[in-house]
């Protein structure tokens, strides 16, 4: 028992821990009068300044207690844990497990830091950093903190004012706040950049179960796993004040929210960001039962952001935005053709079909010429070809030209059938005004275009049809061309029913051969040698029809 360092107190040079301290305990000092102070002696089993502490795979720091804040350590200096333990300990204020001040810096590359206590305050390991250029450094690879438990935030780490904070790596997993950040806890200017790692399993009776950023920090998630965690707003990270998200990779899934719209991923104002590029995935987090991932919970088309350029997804890379129904919020966000978000005029347009919307399965894809990200329903158009008539020449096929009409722009795809030749595909297209792909058809081809955006028009026009009768059907049943001619141009509008998965379109074009049989070479060389030998034939008729008359009328003596 000491009033600080309850087993030992370093000022600097070097500490090397290889056994175990433990059932230490530092009550602080008393006042003149002789009242209690011990509410605040800090470091349970070790208190050091400037001292460089080393934990290796031995050492064990086990069921100390600090009065003040640092269960086990409380440092200035340097910190660094390549395995043991740190366990069980209890600080009356901040930091169960350790507490990091001012321009301290900690490297973690292996060992666990578990079920240590909050009992009053904040943190399971707390980051108090310090002023602006003398931030806490923290690096955390390989290392488990787990178990542990805040009476207010950041049951697994808290951190703030200029703390920089890196995970390559380990878990923070089944730690508990009473109030918000069951994980970690980010206020201040703190950054924390995760590229690998998990967060998991966590919990928050508030707002964010796996992570909390406020005041003016930043989460950036660059291929950690954020999941399994459980709060009432935010189960995976609630972002509040200024705090903003950037997300280029990993994933965000099977988080839970108590509240009706908590969401996986909540904003508390509009001046909170989340920021995507590259290939993030948010999807199957549930709030009542619901799909509620990204929740829009506030009037604003500049929370979500589209800073970098996206990844082309997979089946299964979306990020799920659901729009509540209050203040108006989904009739101006989350219908077809509605915007949600922004877009870096700077960048090429992306497949932003990734976003997809909780409530009615509209797919993002269009960026308005204000560089607004809008929903837009996926469409499908289907084109058939058939060839009718007696005879069709062989390997005659017909060109196309599809045209996406209107000032948006969108990425769509061809992955169609043909029934009869094999896969037709042009690959991914990017369709902005007036932008086209083109495609030939022959007899009994078809092509089936996904991601068609719903509610604007389409343009297809045929060439090569001479000597063809056209007659084209709009999903099968309305007629919508019946002409000869060589070329045709047809405009029509998919459908964009919010409610139905069925937006579907077919054309079916029929091209009928319009003389048989055919001209081998062209009409006038394939056809006038048979008009010919018709007129000398009707020729020969009236001249025998003309002699037979003038016998009937002078019939002979």
């Amino acid at each position: 028992m000491a009033r600080n360092g309850g087993g030992i107190f370093a000022g600097d040079g070097q500490v090397t821990i290889t056994g175990t301290i433990t059932g230490c305990e530092a009550v602080g000092g008393d006042t003149p009068s002789g009242e209690s102070e011990k509410s605040k002696g800090d470091g349970g089993a070790i208190k050091a300044t400037d001292a460089k502490i080393t934990i290796n795979n031995t050492a064990k720091l086990i069921d100390n207690v600090a009065h003040g804040s640092g269960g086990a350590i409380y440092t200035g200096g340097e910190l660094n844990m390549s395995g043991g333990e740190i366990s069980g300990n209890t600080a009356s204020s901040q930091g169960g497990g350790i507490y990091l001040n001012n321009k301290a810096s900690m490297t973690m590359s292996g060992g666990q830091i578990t079920n240590n206590t909050a009992a009053n305050d904040n943190g399971g390991v707390y980051y108090a950093g310090g002023a602006s250029g003398s931030s806490v450094s923290v690096t955390l690879g390989g290392t488990a903190i787990t178990g542990n438990s805040a009476y207010q935030d950041g049951g697994g780490v808290y951190a703030e004012k200029y703390t920089a904070i890196t995970m390559s790596s380990g878990s923070l997993q089944n730690n508990s706040a009473t109030r918000n950040g069951g994980g970690v806890y980010l206020g201040g200017s703190v950054t924390l950049t995760a590229t690998g790692g998990t967060i998991e399993n966590n919990s928050a009776i508030s707002q964010g179960g796996g992570a909390y950023v406020g005041g003016q920090a930043v989460l950036t998630l660059s291929g950690a796993e954020v999941r399994n965690n459980k709060s009432a707003a935010g189960a995976g990270v609630y972002i509040a004040g200024n705090g903003t998200m950037n997300m280029s990779a990993g994933q965000i899934t099977g988080n839970t929210a108590s509240q009706a719209n908590g969401g996986a991923v909540n904003v508390e104002n509009g001046t909170s960001r989340i920021n995507f590029s590259g290939d993030p995935t948010i999807y199957n987090n549930l709030s009542g039962g619901t799909q509620k991932n990204v929740v829009l919970s506030v009037d604003s088309n500049d929370v979500i952001q589209v800073t970098g350029e996206m990844n082309t997804p997979d089946q299964n890379d979306k990020i799920g935005v659901y729009v509540p129904d209050g203040n108006t919020l989904y009739n101006a966000h989350g219908g077809a053709l509605d915007p949600f978000g922004a877009y870096d005029a700077l960048l090429s347009t992306d497949p932003l079909y990734r976003f997809y919307n909780d409530r009615n399965g509209l797919r993002g894809g269009g960026r308005t010429t204000d560089d607004r990200v809008v929903w837009i329903q996926m469409a499908q158009l289907t084109v058939k070809k058939t060839i009718a008539g007696e005879t069709t020449p062989s390997g005659k096929t017909f060109s196309y030209t599809l045209n996406v009409l209107g000032n948006y722009n969108y990425a769509w795809s061809n992955d169609g059938t043909n029934s009869s030749h094999g896969v037709f595909t042009t690959g991914l297209q990017t369709a902005s005004d007036q932008s086209s792909t083109t495609f030939t058809l022959g007899n009994d081809n078809q092509a089936v275009f996904n991601n068609l955006p719903a509610g604007l028009s389409i343009e297809l026009t045929e060439t090569g049809a001479d000597g063809y009768i056209l007659s084209v059907l709009q999903s099968e049943n309305k007629k919508i061309a019946s002409h000869e001619t060589n070329d045709f141009v047809v405009t029509f509008r998919m459908t964009d029913d919010a409610d139905s998965n069925a937006n579907q379109a077919v054309l079916s074009i029929e091209n009928k051969v319009s003389f048989i049989p055919p001209a081998p070479t062209g009409f006038t060389q394939g056809f006038a040698p048979y008009a010919g030998m018709l007129i000398a034939g009707i020729l020969l008729v009236l001249l025998a029809l003309r002699k037979r008359k003038e016998e009937l009328s002078h019939p002979s003596a």
